[in-house]
């Protein structure tokens, strides 16, 4: 992996994360075999705990003209299936829990989903640093420093990029050595 491959591969993560988190799709139009990717979204955990924190104990209140006008801005074809059971929904969405169920966001909480948001984020950093750490290793064969030259201060060079920044000994004179 390079940095030509990550700039590529950044924006489709960052897409499918969006895409599966919630916001976009409902979780429920989802086909089974795609189901899963939600559970790898940021954004699903970040947008359940919003939505959660704005709707929870909330209560709508509508009268029968905010009905109405609801069901006049819905096209023909929805506006006739909705009239035919208006009378058992008096109110499009009555409170905030119905809400969240409807948008299948009811199942976790806010503790949870900042839990897993932050155990996701410690994940993320710790693979980009072992990455990091094995791309090092790869640049600068041999970078490590020998155990026993590990603050020993004997000066051991350990690898080719050590050697070739080393500076010459200097003689008892002070006077560089010459080779």
């Amino acid at each position: 992996p390079d940095d030509k491959l990550a700039a590529v591969l950044g924006p489709v993560a960052f897409g499918l994360m969006s895409l599966f988190g919630g916001f976009f799709l409902n979780i429920d139009s989802l086909p089974f075999y795609l189901a899963w990717m939600q559970y790898l979204s940021l954004f699903r955990y970040s947008f359940s705990a919003i939505m959660q924190n704005e709707f929870r104990g909330l209560t709508f209140t509508c009268d029968m003209d905010d009905t109405a006008e609801w069901v006049e801005s819905l096209e023909e074809g929805t506006r006739e299936h909705v009239e035919e059971f208006l009378h058992l929904l008096p109110c499009p969405v009555p409170d905030g829990e119905k809400h969240l169920k409807r948008l299948k966001l009811d199942h976790s909480s806010i503790p949870f989903n900042l839990a897993v948001l932050f155990l996701m984020i410690l994940g993320f950093r710790l693979m980009g640093f072992i990455m990091l750490r094995r791309r090092t290793n790869k640049l600068v064969p041999g970078a490590r420093l020998k155990s026993g030259a590990q603050g020993s201060g004997n000066g051991a060079l350990n690898s080719p990029l050590q050697a070739s920044h080393a500076k010459p000994a200097a003689d008892s004179d002070g006077e560089r050595k010459k080779k």
